[in-house]
């Protein structure tokens, strides 16, 4: 499954090969904490979880995914400005 997360707080975006779809929507990347380490920040610095408020997925080739799925942590309205309902 590829990805691409985009950082809200700088419009940057990265494409990634993600390992599977349960990883993007529940696992380990489904928060900023490992989101971040795409774009090599590391926003769970000290074991505090980031939480959900700047690095959303934007795209994916999985045709049996939603981004709303993917993103299903984040605030509705980071997502809706972001073009994702």
């Amino acid at each position: 499954m590829n990805i691409t997360v985009r950082d809200t707080a700088t419009g940057r975006e990265v494409e990634f090969a993600a390992p599977d779809p349960y990883d993007v929507s529940d696992g380990n990347l489904s928060c900023d904490c490992n989101r971040s380490l795409l774009f090599g920040e590391d926003a769970g610095k000290g074991g505090v979880c980031a939480g959900h408020k700047r690095f959303i997925v934007v795209a994916t080739d999985d045709p049996l995914y939603f981004l709303a799925e993917l993103n299903q942590f984040y605030p509705e309205d980071l997502l809706r400005k972001n073009g994702i309902e």
